[in-house]
């Protein structure tokens, strides 16, 4: 038997190869096949800190954790360990027994390896690690490739998601010990995952089964949408609408993985792959049991922060945005005078994409609705029992929501009258602003937008509600047939700071279409060649002037608002240029937008008349009530986020001058590498001259490759966290369709030739008279917005960014249709009913052509 590493045989228990390994060693035992295996013991990881001194660290280490000390204060000390683990020299015994062990098994050093991680408590019954730790595929079978990829899985016990766990749950350090697992790689036909016990939906009733073709990291990383079979258990058949192929082939698949699951006398999760006709068993997990009512099972989603923050986001992006998001959360929740548990979290990364915890949100919201009980066995209730059972209930709710409809709207105004007064005043970066200087106006513009983004989330949180009361009363208070709905009342207010950048575009354009040499110029030169052109020609100057005018009001506009590592219009105009072009290509410019106040409030006064049944005077007072204050909430929302994204300006003007300043240090490579960086690290290097962690070059070199790996990833729409659990949930109706169904946000009916944009690139594709669809749209779109006539999006609801921005312009737009970039090709003939939130696609446009 060798001191560090153990074959299958010789394994006694998880003490000596960590859960993971024991639960593979067990299935091996009951007959079930795995590749190839030998295990890196846990005694080899404590020998590491041992002959490494890595114990004082690790002491030091649990001290802040005791202390209940912020991720802040014990991460660097955590990131140096880390880095002992990946650059200390290996153990010497290791180095020899892995040599002996590759001259013994030829696929030790003729096949490619799977290095997988396998923590004493990972994947337990008691704790669940899962995602937490590193496995590496195609691992080189030489010795050194192999000993770095152990010392990387043994580092990644030590990664921030892993210590904040055992913080919470109070586990100490001194149980953490980590096993490796060393395998064949093999090279499937199939692989994928299945959940004995569907953890999302049914529990019991169902089984689930992922796969894709290939190599199975694909879907666990989020790569590649599996294919997906739900298995009803009790009758050992896949349900109606399961995709059918691998079942046709495999039939007997589901009883084996129940073989499993009745080995272990628990549900499991296995991670399996078939070669040449073998299905092997490449990990087991148990199902965490049915959670209790105080375990977390949220629902998290890209919806609405996927319009305003789709992409991976930076290290430097989330050091910042995540505070400032989540504690406006909280500020909401304090308000209203709610119970607030403070390690729960509105937005959260998953490979490192921002998503929002609709859960949570909802449970919020529900506190400002009454849902009785019913009484009696066919649900009929005496209405005066309702009403006392209700009354201590609606008298609380409407205390809280006339407290905040009166304390919100005072603050609201004072911060937006304080900005706009103040912000010429505010300070910039000069010359002669030193880096320390610049890292303090960080400082103060965060500290700023913690108070803003709390007044945005409170008015985001309100306008929903009102919005949807606002509904809700249109419909129970109208004849079924004369419902005049929010989206249509609240349509051309034309108060939303957001829609100024599209209009003064127009304008804008209209102005350089009266001289015919500068028309020609903006159609024909490049965008960087155009405002030195317009110097030499008549009348240049003064279109230069304007639109210095425009990029002084909304330079601080951009496609990718609150990531700060893409540019703002002011710092390359091209987007803005190019769209100019886009306006003047046409015979005739696209209309200008006017807010016709008149028709508005003729629009509001027959809804009003519209209103039936008793009490009509007492319904108008709390319609009209309810009315001004979704007008109010929702406005307000798009005018804070405006102030949120100038600050956040003026916050990266500061932040570049210090990434000058550490090109000249040579700390990064070119400035754009400070994005790479968190907050804290930023402020390590200006006080100290250098990072606990280790080379800042390296650092960033690493995180630019990760970015690069996470941006290929086909991140799910939807998770869903089951205790410590995460589970992308994926979209079964994938099927395309003729009619589809969102959110009706901005009233009327429109038809026109659909135009799918899925990322700026496309920009150029859109034509006057076009109906846009497209995933989500954020504030940076605004302008394209002249040009279309409908809107549909896959992604947002009443409130979102392309909502009240297309209520404003009076476009129909349907937000909320799932997939439909994909289910509606460009070309297609569509009609868009933003009134009943239909799709309908009316001709494709093959048959157009085939026409």
């Amino acid at each position: 038997m060798g001191k560090y590493l153990l074959q299958l045989s010789e394994v006694t228990g998880p003490e000596e190869v960590g859960s993971k390994g024991w639960f593979l060693v067990r299935a091996s035992r009951a007959g079930f096949t795995i590749p190839e295996t030998v295990f890196v013991s846990v005694q080899a990881f404590h020998a590491f800190i041992r002959r490494r001194r890595l114990d004082e660290f690790i002491a030091e280490l649990q001290h802040k954790l005791n202390e209940n000390e912020s991720q802040q204060n014990w991460e660097p000390l955590a990131a140096r360990i880390r880095k002992a683990f990946e650059e200390a020299e290996p153990l010497e015994e290791l180095v020899d027994e892995l040599e002996q062990y590759r001259a013994r098994f030829s696929w030790l050093s003729n096949h490619p390896l799977a290095v997988r991680s396998s923590g004493v408590k990972e994947d337990s019954v008691d704790h669940s690690f899962a995602g937490q730790f590193e496995t590496l595929l195609n691992v080189e079978p030489t010795s050194r490739a192999i000993l770095a990829a152990i010392q990387r899985v043994w580092a990644s016990e030590w990664n921030w998601q892993n210590i904040v766990y055992h913080q919470k749950k109070e586990l100490p350090l001194s149980n953490i010990g980590m096993g490796v697992i060393l395998q064949r790689m093999i090279s499937p036909s199939y692989s994928g995952v299945v959940f004995t016990m569907n953890p999302t939906g049914t529990g019991e009733k169902e089984m689930i089964i992922e796969y894709v073709e290939g190599l199975g990291e694909k879907l666990v990383s989020g790569q590649k949408t599996p294919e997906r079979v739900v298995i009803d258990r009790t009758k050992w058949q896949p349900r109606a609408g399961s995709e059918q192929a691998l079942l046709n082939r495999y039939p007997e698949l589901p009883r084996y993985f129940r073989d499993i699951e009745k080995e272990f006398d628990m549900f499991v999760d296995v991670e399996w792959a078939i070669e040449n006709n073998r299905l092997f068993i490449l990990q087991i997990r148990p199902i965490t049991k049915l959670q209790p009512v105080s375990s977390p099972n949220y629902l998290w989603t890209d919806e609405n922060v996927g319009e305003v923050i789709p992409d991976v986001v930076t290290p430097f992006s989330w050091s910042i945005l995540n505070p400032i998001v989540n504690g406006a959360f909280l500020y909401f929740i304090r308000k209203s005078g709610l119970p607030v548990d403070a390690d729960l979290q509105l937005f959260g990364l998953y490979k490192n994409k921002v998503y929002f915890n609709s859960t949570l949100f909802n449970e919020v919201l529900q506190n400002f609705y009454l849902q009785p009980e019913k009484d009696g066995q066919d649900g009929s209730r005496n209405k005066l029992s309702v009403l006392v059972k209700l009354l201590p209930r609606l008298m609380w709710v409407g205390y809280r929501i006339l407290r905040l409809t009166r304390i919100l709207p005072k603050e609201i105004y004072r911060t937006e009258r304080e900005y706009h007064q103040n912000k010429t005043q505010r300070p910039s970066v000069a010359p002669q602003t030193s880096p320390q200087e610049s890292l303090q106006a960080m400082k103060n513009v965060l500290e700023y937008q913690h108070f803003v983004m709390g007044l945005h989330v409170s008015c985001t949180i309100m306008g929903e509600f009102f919005y949807q009361i606002l509904d809700k009363l249109a419909h129970s208070w109208m004849e079924a047939e004369r419902v005049i709905g929010a989206e249509a009342m609240l349509q051309g207010i034309g108060e939303a700071e957001s829609i100024r950048s599209g209009l003064a575009l127009r304008k804008l354009a209209g102005e350089i279409s009266r001289y015919p040499e500068i028309k020609t110029l903006f159609l024909e030169e490049p965008p960087e060649h155009i405002e030195a052109r317009l110097e030499t020609v008549e009348n240049g100057e003064q279109i230069l002037s304007r639109l210095r005018e425009f990029f002084a009001e909304f330079g601080h506009g951009s496609l990718h608002e609150f990531e700060l590592f893409y540019p703002r219009w002011s710092e390359d105009p091209s987007y803005i240029f190019n769209t100019l072009r886009q306006y003047l290509e046409l015979d005739t410019l696209p209309p200008e937008v006017t807010f016709n106040k008149a028709e508005r409030k003729r629009r509001v006064q027959e809804a009003e008349r519209r209103l039936t049944g008793p009490l009509k005077t007492v319904k108008k007072i709390v319609f009209g009530w309810v009315r001004r204050k979704a007008e109010f909430f929702t406005t307000h929302r798009e005018n804070l986020k405006q102030i949120l994204v100038r600050e956040h300006y003026r916050l990266k003007q500061h932040l570049m001058n210090i990434a000058r300043f550490f090109q000249s240090r040579e700390w990064i490579t070119q400035p754009q590498d400070i994005f790479f960086l968190t907050l804290d690290e930023i402020e390590q290097l200006l006080l100290r001259g250098k990072l606990l962690s280790g080379d800042p070059l390296a650092l960033v070199a690493h995180r630019k490759k990760e970015r690069e790996t996470f941006l290929t990833f086909q991140h799910p729409k939807r998770i869903r966290q089951i205790g410590d659990q995460w589970i992308p949930e994926m979209d079964e109706s994938r099927k395309p369709a003729v009619g589809l169904t969102g959110i009706g946000c901005s009233n009327g009916v429109v038809e026109g030739v659909a135009r799918v944009i899925t990322s700026e690139e496309d920009f150029s594709q859109v034509r006057q008279g076009d109906i846009l669809v497209t995933v989500a749209t954020n504030p940076g779109w605004t302008p394209l917005f002249v040009l279309v006539k409908g809107v549909v999006t896959e992604i947002g609801g009443a409130l979102s960014h392309g909502a009240i921005i297309a209520r404003e312009y009076g476009i129909p737009m349907v937000a909320g249709v799932p997939e439909a970039t994909q289910k509606i090709r460009n070309g297609d003939w569509i009609r868009v009913d933003g009134t009943h939130g239909k799709v309908e696609i009316l001709q494709r446009e093959t048959e157009k052509s085939d026409g």
